[in-house]
């Protein structure tokens, strides 16, 4: 149902949606007024090269990609889980 969840969790999944823009749209679309998505991904180690954990760049192009599914108050932060580890939070 549309705005049925107050909160979407996505974490260590982001590199294997197909089609982000869609599905980032699709959250959109079932998170209620006022409702978050939080993305937690893992960041690259320095010198690590990974398609399945996050650069800073990748964090500030999964931001602007929250921003045009209209998703807004975008905002990250970092963590040290054991490694680093990047939550993207955005509000509707």
């Amino acid at each position: 149902d549309d705005g049925h969840f107050s909160v979407v969790f996505a974490v260590n999944s982001f590199h294997y949606w197909p089609d982000p823009k869609s599905s980032l749209t699709e959250v959109r679309r079932v998170i209620s007024d006022g409702g978050r998505l939080i993305q937690c991904e893992r960041m690259v180690k320095p010198n690590e090269k990974s398609p399945h954990h996050l650069t800073n760049d990748r964090v500030d192009e999964i931001g602007g990609q929250l921003l045009a599914a209209q998703i807004s108050d975008v905002c990250s932060e970092f963590h040290d889980i054991g490694r680093s580890a990047a939550c993207i939070i955005g509000c509707t």
